[in-house]
């Protein structure tokens, strides 16, 4: 349940590159404007590429080098898909190998995951497809053969067939190398903590990059060979030869350098920290001896004959990150030789300067939309792959004009007297049915609509919020004395193409203003029972995780939400009689609202359902970053919101666990969950304390749920 920030972080859209805005804001500064970017960042952005294609969680982008410029599209959930490169109005992809009926955990991290083509495609044919499938669960690696531009779906010859042990850390990378071998890559096999050793097990394939020779254009399996001079080839101890190196937790997304040849390869971290390394010839990666550089289970390792990481960062900046490329085309020239690279849950993209001194992460970009990977197309350029369904090409832009984000709230106009938070005029108080948890923050919020516009609700009574609007939601907490200490207000816009970005302004400590914050960042806070915890102040990609394209952006501004009453009776109607919201066709009691909290003769299931959809469904639904396969959307009916299965990363030591076991509180993990270690707690972001209600909310709801369907 990545939902902590989604209750709590509100963003502010980038103008220029990636996200634009056309309303004037409330600074008096003019166009929206985005904290200040790198030097990179400045001259870099996306722009959507073949938008009217529908594609179904997109993993991977690629072209076969046969000189047609066709691109090829990896659907997870088992399909691929071909179209003409150089058409960017193209509204159809033509499905050229369809496994939709074969593959299994489409749900979770399997699925088809992989697709290589041979370096003679364009005489011999040959192309290569990772997926994994059930019966029992296990990664495949194949060969099949392309005539006429489609998939002959009789040509299948399986390389490989891994067992998997767990529904997670399958892997599933396949790239040629410029040695003109097969490169593949497979996770440690799943679960927490690498429970059977795999990466550092050499008698296992699991953990390890693999490669294999699979130029015999034989018929008669095993389809390839075992290169002679493979690292592990005649050591005589049971290690497997077809590995070239080892020690890898999840290995998403690795690339070749085009120009060095150069093995980039993207590691998913577990508890504290993402990485890169580059890869050799017996590159020992040290998973799970170390996580990142840091000694994984113990406060000190050994790390003789460990291959240290090129890049690491801690989870303050993101939770899952996706291996990128190179760049060696010609439409950026100020990306020429940088390693792109991206974090899918916080929705980030990052880039390092090849030959450059140190291992600073920096922040190329907001992502529009989760990037699952990166792709090239054959002149070289570069493409971002979101998983929500969309397809980005990286482009050069002019140098972002206009003032920068203010360095203070006061100066932003937001307030008319920034110490009582009198909202300026257009700013608009509103009230939420069913808060967020935010470790005990009493909460005030805003919007602001841009000049001439209104909310409006749709047919299907979801809530319309128009482009440029603002909002915002200030955060106090109550300490000891009963004095209230200003923590944060964070700031939230969407932008002319429907997506949201943003930032947040940290208050100082004696309340008199608010210092713009850019990246992640804690502070001492006490309670006033003097219970001290660290509060959070999310950065912006972290904000980014949650508020997505696929969760609608912004989280508070919708229908279920805002029906609800507040001083001077129902808000909606008060929103119409003041024009700030369209009448809509259906009666305003008609329209769904959530439960509400703080009602204890609400239904369990309704008072459970409506906890889970505020603060756990932004990132579980269908397109989010949560790669976990739950959809805990309140409408959704609860077969498919996969509760009632086995939980896909790990079930926390319980014995016989489900993600939620009807009855057995003691077997649920979604229940364990919210009180675990804060490492392993979820919300992963924003949670820094327990929300003791909101887990005997959900305990209530488990001991009387008497079957799941």
């Amino acid at each position: 349940m990545g939902g902590g920030l989604a209750r709590a972080c509100l963003l502010i859209v980038a103008c220029g590159a990636a996200l634009s805005c056309s309303q004037p804001c409330p600074l008096g500064k003019g166009q929206c404007q985005a904290p200040p970017r790198s030097t990179v960042a400045s001259f870099v952005g996306v722009e959507r590429a073949f938008g009217g294609l529908s594609l179904e969680k997109p993993v991977l982008l690629t072209h076969a080098g046969d000189g047609s410029g066709r691109l090829f599209v990896v659907e997870q959930t088992g399909r691929i898909k071909a179209f003409d490169g150089a058409d960017d109005a193209v509204t159809q992809a033509e499905v050229v190998l369809d496994l939709s009926g074969r593959v299994a955990g489409t749900t979770g991290e399997g699925g088809l995951l992989g697709l290589a083509f041979h370096p003679d495609f364009a005489r011999n044919g040959q192309l290569f497809v990772s997926y994994t499938t059930g019966g029992p669960f296990r990664s495949v690696v194949s060969r099949w053969q392309m005539q006429d531009g489609r998939v002959d779906p009789q040509s299948e010859r399986i390389l490989l067939e891994v067992r998997q042990p767990y529904g997670n850390h399958n892997g599933g990378h396949l790239a040629f190398g410029p040695d003109g071998m097969l490169y593949i890559g497979l996770g440690d096999g799943g679960s927490r903590n690498d429970p059977h050793g795999h990466g550092q097990n050499l008698q296992t394939l699991l953990g390890s990059i693999l490669r294999l020779d699979v130029n015999l254009g034989a018929d008669e399996a095993p389809f390839h060979t075992i290169p002679a001079d493979n690292p592990l080839v005649g050591r005589g101890d049971g290690a497997r030869g077809e590995i070239w190196a080892w020690g890898l937790r999840n290995p998403w997304r690795f690339s070749f350098d085009a120009a060095t040849g150069a093995l980039y390869v993207g590691d998913v971290g577990q508890n504290a920290v993402e990485e890169i390394s580059v890869a050799e010839s017996g590159s020992n990666l040290g998973w799970k001896i170390q996580e990142g550089s840091t000694c994984f289970q113990s406060d000190s390792c050994d790390t003789q004959g460990l291959k240290q990481p090129l890049l690491q960062y801690p989870h303050t900046t993101g939770r899952s990150i996706t291996g990128g490329q190179v760049y060696r085309g010609q439409r950026v020239p100020s990306l020429y030789g940088a390693y792109v690279y991206a974090d899918f849950e916080a929705s980030a993209v990052f880039v390092h300067q090849l030959g450059q001194e140190g291992s600073e992460v920096r922040k190329l970009l907001d992502a529009p939309s989760p990037p699952a990977s990166f792709g090239e197309d054959e002149g070289g350029e570069l493409y971002m792959v979101g998983y929500g369904g969309s397809l980005w090409r990286f482009v050069a832009t002019a140098e972002p004009a206009g003032p920068d984000l203010p360095e203070r709230l006061s100066q932003t106009g937001l307030f008319a007297d920034l110490q009582t938070l009198t909202p300026a005029q257009g700013v608009e108080p509103f009230e939420v049915m069913y808060p967020f948890w935010s470790d005990g923050a009493r909460k005030s919020r805003f919007f602001r609509l841009p000049e001439g516009q209104t909310l409006r609700i749709d047919a299907e009574g979801k809530m319309v919020v128009p482009k440029g609007t603002w909002a915002v939601k200030h955060f106090e907490l109550e300490g000891p004395g009963g004095q209230h200490q200003r923590l944060e207000t964070r700031v939230l816009v969407v932008g002319d193409d429907g997506l949201v970005a943003g930032a947040t302004y940290r208050w100082e400590a004696d309340g008199s203003d608010a210092i713009l914050q850019l990246s992640g960042a804690s502070r001492a806070v006490e309670r006033a029972a003097g219970e001290g915890f660290e509060w959070i102040f999310p950065s912006s990609n972290q904000c980014r995780s949650c508020h997505s394209e696929a969760a609608g952006g912004l989280l508070a501004l919708r229908t279920a939400q805002t029906n609800t009453f507040v001083a001077g009776g129902d808000q909606l109607q008060q929103w119409v009689e003041r024009g700030l919201l369209d009448k809509p066709a259906q009666a305003l009691v008609e329209l769904e609202s959530l439960p509400d909290e703080l009602d204890s003769d609400d239904d369990s299931t309704d008072h459970a359902r409506g906890y889970l959809d505020v603060n756990c469904a932004p990132c579980h639904q269908p397109g989010s970053s949560s790669g976990v396969g739950l959809d805990l959307r309140r409408q959704t009916p609860l077969a498919n919101t996969g509760l009632c299965l086995e939980p896909k990363r790990g079930g926390l030591d319980l014995q016989n666990p489900r993600v939620v076991a009807p009855g057995d509180p003691a077997r649920s993990v979604l229940l364990a969950r919210l009180g675990a270690a804060p490492e392993l707690r979820m919300p992963p972001l924003g949670a820094a304390t327990e929300d003791s209600k909101g887990i005997e909310t959900l305990r209530y709801w488990i001991e009387r749920l008497e079957r799941c369907p």
